[in-house]
């Protein structure tokens, strides 16, 4: 019985939506109608956006015990883009923030940097500007800062590297040039044998210095900076679909007031 009782009241509200739809269709759907359109306007009149985006390399580095290793890491670097105080007046005027007082605090909130999963001394950096052309510059702009703050990072490693390569070059040859004053004696043969095991460790060490001061290198793009061929914002689709959506919800709040005011008369 209380199966049977729910059942009616589930066809009795049915029929009073279909009624209700029925009684305001016009209102309803020129309300979508108005929606949508006000919508596509509304996306029209905005200025468009371009994206750029840029995949750099973190700087490597060598460190005296021949270890190799990233100059930071790629969530400070994304971190410090979050900050205002990273950005020059130089990048924000390519960035087409010449003029704006705020244009670092704008640049900090703009600036998208990611780290992407499968790679893990990456940075991924995007920018949305009005233009292609902006959009490129101010891209090419922020790995150019990445590039000069992280050879700021690697100097004195690589100096601290130099620095024991030349030490120990000139101990070798300053080893070098007295076995060739002890050529002529006859104490060369010893001390050739007291020495030889210093010369073959001194010239492997700094063979292995060598090869790892050319192993570091600066940041570097792992691609050219690409920028859409469309702009990606405002989403027109996407600003539609929001104004069906809110004219679908005026126009039945408008067919529920009418309903409500013919009642109250």
């Amino acid at each position: 019985m209380v199966e049977m009782v729910k059942k009616q009241d589930d066809e009795i509200r049915l029929v009073d939506i279909i009624q209700f739809v029925k009684d305001g269709w016009k209102i309803i759907g020129a309300a979508i109608i108005l929606g949508a359109v006000g919508a596509y306007g509304i996306a029209v009149l905005m200025p468009p956006k371009y994206e750029a985006s840029v995949l750099i390399e973190m700087g490597q580095v060598t460190s005296t015990d021949g270890r190799v290793s990233s100059v930071e890491l790629p969530a400070l670097v994304i971190e410090r883009l979050r900050q205002p105080s990273a950005y020059s007046g130089e990048i924000a005027a390519k960035c087409g923030l010449l003029d704006n007082p705020d244009a670092k605090e704008k640049l900090a909130a703009m600036v998208a940097a990611k780290a992407p999963k499968s790679l893990t001394n990456v940075v991924d950096i995007s920018i949305r500007r009005p233009t292609q052309e902006v959009a490129r510059s101010c891209a090419e702009a922020l790995f150019a800062m990445v590039h000069a703050q992280q050879d700021l990072l690697a100097q004195p490693f690589d100096a601290d590297l130099k620095s024991k390569l030349g030490k120990m070059r000139k101990d070798l040859q300053d080893t070098k040039d007295f076995m060739a004053k002890m050529e002529s004696t006859g104490l060369y043969q010893t001390v050739y044998l007291s020495y030889r095991d210093n010369l073959v460790k001194l010239s492997d060490e700094i063979a292995r210095l060598e090869s790892g001061l050319l192993r570091s290198h600066d940041a570097k793009l792992v691609s050219p900076v690409s920028v859409t061929s469309r702009p990606v914002e405002p989403r027109k689709p996407l600003f539609v679909f929001i104004g069906l959506v809110i004219g679908g919800i005026v126009g039945v709040m408008a067919v529920w007031g009418r309903k409500a005011l013919l009642k109250a008369k």
